[in-house]
């Protein structure tokens, strides 16, 4: 790699500000660690002829279920129900979901599982490695391996879709003027994972819209969960299936 003199100085920066980023995210998790999040077991079904099997691995973000106790009312449950809603066929929702999880760490954390089970894999990583400024060579070499993980496992007919990273602020926990700090690295990574997703059959890439959080008063509600869950199946319903991006990335605060 050709380092110009500004690259050199964002490099710096970077080098400087990544031991920072990362106290304050793990400052920040400390803080909100008692926040409701779901007891039940992380599946969401719906009954119904010729069951689609979905699989959400996730880290930080929205596959969590901040602010509700039941996955019912979280991302598996509102998934489930509205893509049986919009193709009329039974769904069943695995959630392996944990807000330690790294892209990095994903695929020993699906190690044994039987992937060419699932018509639908949904990997929503969350935003830590944005905040904590992960190297741009690292998060492309985890998303291949992952996304390379969940080709070679998975069937034919499986559909990987990757979700990007949310407008930083419009996190409720990450509202600061140190989450603008990342919001360029934001951009950076999702440029990249979307990238890859164009070069791999059966890969395609979303972002999820911003919630009204901010303005509720509340971390997040069911009504969170179903714009999104909505966003998600509208994706797979119509374009998952084959390489590309579903409408602009979001713009940060």
């Amino acid at each position: 790699m050709v380092y110009t003199a500004s690259g050199v100085t964002g490099l710096l920066q970077k080098l400087i500000a990544r031991p920072a980023m990362s106290f304050w995210y793990a400052s920040v998790v400390r803080r909100h660690a008692s926040l409701p999040r779901p007891e039940d077991a992380p599946v969401g079904n719906v009954p119904g002829p010729s069951t689609v099997n979905v699989l959400m691995v996730g880290g930080d973000g929205p596959s969590v279920g901040w602010g509700v106790r039941s996955h019912g009312l979280a991302l598996p449950g509102q998934f489930a129900r509205e893509l049986a809603a919009r193709t009329g066929r039974g769904v069943h929702v695995d959630l392996i979901s944990d807000p330690s999880f790294t892209v990095a760490e994903m695929p020993e954390v699906l190690a044994g599982r039987n992937l060419s089970a699932y018509e639908v894999i949904l990997v929503i990583p969350g935003a830590r490695e944005a905040i904590t400024l992960v190297q741009p060579s690292a998060w492309e070499r985890s998303v291949r391996d992952l996304l390379g993980l969940l080709g070679a496992a998975g069937s034919a007919q499986t559909r990987q879709v990757f979700v990007g990273s949310q407008p930083l602020r419009s996190i409720p926990a990450f509202d600061s003027p140190l989450a603008s700090i990342a919001a360029p690295h934001r951009r950076l990574l999702n440029g990249i994972a979307e990238e890859i997703c164009l070069s791999i059959p059966g890969a395609s890439y979303i972002t999820l819209p911003a919630s009204d959080a901010l303005n509720t008063g509340r971390y997040r509600s069911p009504d969170d969960y179903l714009l999104w869950a909505r966003t998600l199946v509208d994706h797979v319903a119509s374009s998952a299936i084959s390489p590309g991006s579903v409408g602009r990335e979001p713009r940060d605060a």
